[in-house]
């Protein structure tokens, strides 16, 4: 007998934002399928690279895998996954649908990011909070819904990239200290950032190329790309290629490669291309300019777009003696920073700090572990009540206290706050043993 609709051997799981700015990233994906089934996130991908006949080597970290890109490791395994969740349509979970146009070079950053008011505007539409695709893509540093820089370090302990580092993910928590990643300080420096209006537009221009993937009939060919920018040069530049390459910020050879030689301009031109031809990036990379004129005035190009093109800076002087007085003025605030939050503050490798400001450095990082140390005191204090009253319940119940027992009781969100969980369940044992 043909079974109409099989089941899936992993929860069919709703992927979050298809078809808008907001579409979700695939590796955020995987973090939600690991938590939906309690397994860690090598476990889930050692399934899934079962699945395709992958072998993964013994020391394997999860996020190896760009999955979110334009790699074919990124359309396999979004392929996979929807073959073991009944789930179809990943792959606009990832950039592969763009694979023909935008090269790989700078794409994904391995930076994790996030946008602390969408995390607080799923809790309010009443969904799970995820991790955008948009967040993934290198050139996009703030969030264009809310105007406000993308956050790299948790505001609780710290520190960066630590969802790369954990077993167990749950998006819109740090892997590392349980913090609620949609809470963000008042005093961080994010809060002054004066956002630029080239940062807005570009933001805009990868939010609505995102938001266009699922209306796609064909998939964007890089024929209709290189025509479409030899119809830009002969419009703005009169088919002279040296004259627009000055235009763009790029050598007269690369436009040569693009238009001969069956390259493609990177993400960085391609936005540059579209803010001086006045068309979105979508049209640029989708649509056939048959009917385009050039733009009589330039508003766009007025946008400071410099920035993307990587130039050779002078060496940076650095002011000693001003640098330590902003750390002691750091060391001054009412809720401390740590050495390498200073560090990005004055956009200094923190460990140049302990070399040339020792002193200031080292009084700043003994205020941060005590407060890290109390914080952690007074979650515990705060938690330790609820671990108690499960332990009782499970004890009632007739079964033993180990952690399978202690997830059923006890949310997620709670434990992930709990540092050395099996130490602190050893010790309300003993504690229940004796009353």
């Amino acid at each position: 007998m043909i079974l109409a609709n099989p089941r899936s051997t992993l929860h069919a799981l709703k992927p979050m934002g298809i078809g808008s700015t907001d579409v979700e990233s695939l590796t955020s994906y995987l973090c939600r399928l690991a938590v939906s089934h309690s397994v860690s996130l090598p476990s889930m991908a050692k399934l899934i690279a079962g699945t395709i006949q992958e072998t993964l080597r013994e020391n394997f970290d999860w996020h190896e895998r760009q999955l979110s890109g334009i790699s074919e490791t990124a359309h396999i395994w979004a392929s996979a996954i929807s073959m073991l969740t009944g789930v179809g349509s990943l792959d606009q979970l990832t950039l592969s649908p763009w694979a023909q146009v935008i090269p790989a070079k700078g794409l994904i950053t391995r930076q994790v990011r996030w946008c602390p008011d969408c995390f607080r505007d799923d809790t309010k539409a009443g969904h799970e909070r995820y991790y955008r695709l948009s967040w993934n893509i290198g050139v996009v540093t703030i969030c264009h819904k809310h105007h406000r820089p993308l956050i790299l370090a948790c505001p609780e302990c710290g520190r960066v990239n630590q969802r790369h580092k954990a077993s167990y993910v749950i998006p819109g928590w740090c892997s590392n200290c349980g913090c609620c990643l949609a809470e963000q300080a008042a005093q961080d420096l994010d809060s002054t950032y004066r956002v630029k209006p080239e940062e807005m537009w570009i933001a805009r221009q990868i939010g609505l190329l995102l938001a266009c993937q699922t209306s796609l009939e064909l998939l964007p060919s890089a024929t209709i790309v290189r025509e479409n920018i030899r119809l830009i040069i002969t419009g703005l530049d009169h088919g002279i290629g040296a004259n627009f390459a000055k235009r763009i910020g790029v050598s007269k050879s690369s436009v040569h490669y693009w238009l001969n030689s069956g390259g493609l301009p990177t993400l960085n031109n391609l936005l540059q291309i579209a803010a001086h031809s006045g068309i979105s990036l979508a049209d640029l990379l989708t649509q056939p300019l048959k009917n385009w004129t050039p733009p009589i005035d330039h508003p766009q190009i007025a946008l400071d777009l410099g920035h993307m093109n990587k130039e050779r800076l002078l060496p940076r002087v650095l002011d000693w003696e001003k640098i330590k007085t902003e750390l002691m003025v750091f060391a001054r605030l009412p809720v401390p920073i740590s050495v390498a939050e200073a560090g990005r503050r004055l956009e200094i490798d923190d460990r140049y700090l302990y070399l040339q400001a020792n002193q200031e450095a080292r009084v700043l990082g003994v205020r941060w572990k005590q407060y890290v140390a109390r914080r952690k005191y007074l979650a515990m204090l705060e938690i330790k009540p609820t671990l108690e009253s499960a332990c009782r319940e499970i004890i009632e119940d007739g079964r033993s206290i180990n952690l399978r027992e202690i997830e059923r009781k006890v949310p997620y969100e709670i434990l992930m706050k709990v540092e050395h969980l099996y130490d602190v369940l050893n010790e309300i044992k003993e504690k229940l043993r004796i009353t």
